[in-house]
């Protein structure tokens, strides 16, 4: 009999506690070498008071991914919608953020929330992909969500041997989720700065 890959798990470390956080079970995919669920992250909250976990799977062309939040008691949740890439904490640990291909989620630790789709400058889902998160002041407290994109590679001349790309950076206020600005650039390399606060 063929013996299925162990289902992934790991243990987070919250206060004095050790919890064992299990991802998907392997156990009908005896025998392959893609596929299969592994773990891919964990994040801890500022505050200490909660991680989430990653585990995803991949097969060529196709791919997923679970998020797990959990916090002290043993408690562990699986988070709604969590096929993403991308995972960030603001700073004051209310909120998880999280990003697919053109998806923004956010989440709170009350299990609430909220979902938009990043669009281009056009009015369109991206049609490359959310590179990076990160927070900027605002002078408002929390700060502002930034999102980076590479939305379209192109050849702009011929024999030309590096693409060019079309960057963009968007900012958006949390936890709302509403969009404040864009800035897109064309660029051989590098990243869109991400709009001023206004």
């Amino acid at each position: 009999m063929l013996t299925p890959p162990p289902t992934p798990a790991e243990v987070v470390h919250l206060g004095n506690e050790a919890i064992t956080v299990t991802g998907q079970s392997n156990a009908d995919k005896a025998e392959m070498d893609v596929g299969l669920w592994a773990h891919e992250e964990t994040l801890y909250s500022p505050r200490g008071d909660a991680a989430v976990v990653r585990f995803c799977w991949d097969a060529v062309k196709y791919h997923g991914c679970q998020v797990y939040l959990a916090r002290p008691g043993g408690r562990v949740t699986p988070l709604k919608n969590s096929d993403v890439t991308r995972l960030l904490w603001t700073q004051d640990g209310e909120y998880l953020i999280g990003a697919g291909a053109n998806t923004l989620r956010l989440w709170n630790l009350s299990d609430g929330m909220r979902s938009v789709v990043y669009q281009a400058k056009s009015g369109a889902p991206t049609t490359g992909g959310i590179t990076r998160l990160w927070l900027e002041p605002n002078g408002r407290g929390r700060g502002d969500l930034c999102v980076a994109t590479t939305e379209v590679v192109r050849y702009d001349q011929p024999g030309q041997l590096r693409p060019t790309l079309t960057l963009s950076a968007a900012r958006y206020q949390l936890p709302t989720l509403q969009r404040l600005g864009l800035n897109t650039v064309q660029a051989l390399e590098g990243e869109a700065a991400c709009p001023s606060a206004r």
